[in-house]
């Protein structure tokens, strides 16, 4: 049969493995992370600034292409419908169209709408 105590042991064993694991998993991370800001240090500079000039004349040209131009705007748009469906979905789940929150007070300061009627949000407990 196995006590509590065991199980305790068992789970804790397997708590400290889980955080052994990551540990590992960090380090590797860093040092991956560390070889590649050095590799990337190193053939920068023995490329020169002959070769930056390169990457950045090839940069150049291609924002100024029309496909570079199509892209972009293809993804704005992307970006603008999923802020509108968003928006939509908010707007349905709090019940208000004109996008505000509550209502608008005195100075036009928005005020919140009253919290629900729920027994576990009263500040005093019931009967007092």
């Amino acid at each position: 049969m196995v006590t509590s105590y065991q199980r305790y042991e068992h789970a804790f064993a397997h708590v400290q493995e889980m955080a052994r694991q990551g540990r590992k998993r960090l380090m590797r991370f860093r040092l991956g992370l560390g070889v590649g800001f050095g590799l990337g240090y190193y053939l920068g500079s023995k490329a020169g600034r002959e070769r930056y000039d390169q990457i950045n004349d090839m940069v150049r040209r291609v924002k100024r292409s029309d496909t570079f131009e199509t892209a972009t705007d293809k993804a704005k748009d992307v970006v603008d419908l999923g802020v509108e469906r968003t928006k939509d979905i908010v707007d349905s789940k709090i019940g208000d169209s004109d996008g505000t929150i509550g209502s608008e007070g005195p100075n036009g300061a928005v005020v919140p709408p009253p919290p629900p009627d729920d027994p576990f949000l009263r500040t005093a407990p019931p009967g007092l």
